[in-house]
């Protein structure tokens, strides 16, 4: 071979050998083993404030009544920490699971002003189901998993089960084939439910709850705004319309481990119409209180907007086939436009108010 000929041949073959390498896909799947056991770790914290706020009852200004811009902030935080023992797996998903729920707290601070006096109240919540231990069973037939407490004679309420779901492994956050670095794909909706309520409904209430006096029976509210979510669930995906993306970013060693790097970006405005599910609660809470409403009450428009823009990282470890943590910080819009038309034994009434909230949210999940 001669000279020319091999300088000819070795810049092809070098950048054969570049793009072979630089589009090697790797696999980013939930894999772990058959009875192996972790301890996750979930806290959230948000923080909202009032931005403006705006009240007219048939063209009078009510905002102005009260003192002008009432003042208006809350702080919601929340944690939780599960053990999962993978007892039985499945395809990309486990058949049987056992989750015992470790500690499961929550509180609420909210401080108002108005008309020069404050006023801050705080909240602390917590769950029956801490200690419990619960086993998650897939039902193919069903497409469900099947849930129940793994002692049969635990005396907790069942209904608890009801709004508990599964996947606490973040795994709608990953991609269905394999990835080389670079590649996106869309998160979908039920990945950002699991940011918001880990582990779905934890049936928390506030402390002190068995002891205040009260006619109505508080779990068949719970009971009735679930069956109110479950109706308008599907509902709800609209109000995060926009770009919901993450991407591979290729392989990083952290203190010795290789994990897989995925980043997330949310950038998403979707506005919901309420008045149907208001209208539903209000019938549903009446029947509940046996006290028929005494107003014609027609919502003639309720809808709520809601803006993020937010971004996070996944840490996925392949030796274990699960997330080793992820964190994720939102910058959050909220604003309500809502308009009622009242009739009260012959008097009409017409409200119209809007409200705007801002605030940020931050999130994580860390594997033991």
């Amino acid at each position: 071979m001669n000279l020319t000929c091999v300088k000819t041949i070795t810049p092809v073959v070098g950048m054969g050998l570049l793009l072979s390498f630089s589009g090697t896909a790797d696999r980013i799947a939930f894999a772990p083993e058959r009875g192996a056991t972790v301890t996750r770790t979930m806290e959230n914290r948000m923080t909202i404030d009032l931005e403006d706020f705006t009240m007219d009852v048939d063209g009078q200004d009510m905002t102005a009544m009260m003192g002008g811009l009432p003042e208006m902030s809350m702080t919601m935080n929340t944690a939780v920490t599960v053990e999962d023992t993978y007892l039985e797996l499945g395809d990309r998903r486990p058949a049987r699971l056992k989750r015992t729920f470790e500690a499961i707290s929550s509180s609420a601070i909210v401080d108002v002003s108005m008309m020069g006096e404050g006023e801050s109240n705080e909240t602390e919540m917590s769950s029956d189901l801490e200690g419990a231990s619960v086993i998650f069973t897939w039902d193919d037939e069903a497409g469900e998993y099947k849930k129940s407490y793994e002692d049969e004679e635990d005396t907790r309420d069942v209904e608890l089960l009801e709004g508990l779901e599964e996947d606490m492994d973040l795994r709608a956050f990953l991609p269905r084939t394999e990835v080389s670095a670079g590649e996106s794909w869309d998160i979908p909706y039920e990945a950002l439910m699991s940011l918001v309520l880990p582990g779905g409904f934890l049936g928390a209430e506030p402390e002190g709850m068995d002891e205040m006096d009260s006619d109505m029976d508080m779990s068949l509210v719970e009971e009735t705004m679930g069956e109110l979510f479950e109706q308008y669930e599907s509902m709800l995906e609209t109000l995060f319309d926009g770009e919901r993306k993450a991407t591979y970013q290729g392989m990083r060693e952290v203190d010795g481990a290789t994990y897989a790097v995925i980043t997330l970006k949310l950038d998403t405005d979707g506005t919901l119409d309420l008045s149907s599910m208001i209208t539903d609660m209000m019938d549903r809470m009446s029947d509940l209180m046996d006290m028929p409403m005494e107003a014609d009450i027609s919502i003639a428009a309720a809808d709520f907007n809601l803006t993020l823009d937010g971004a996070g990282e996944l840490l996925w470890n392949p030796r274990t086939g699960v997330f080793a943590s992820m964190t994720m910080e939102t910058d959050m819009t909220m604003g309500m436009e809502v308009s009622v038309d009242a009739d009260m034994g012959g008097e009409a009434t017409t409200l119209d108010m809007t409200m705007e909230m801002a605030g940020d949210m931050e999130t994580s999940f860390t594997n033991q």
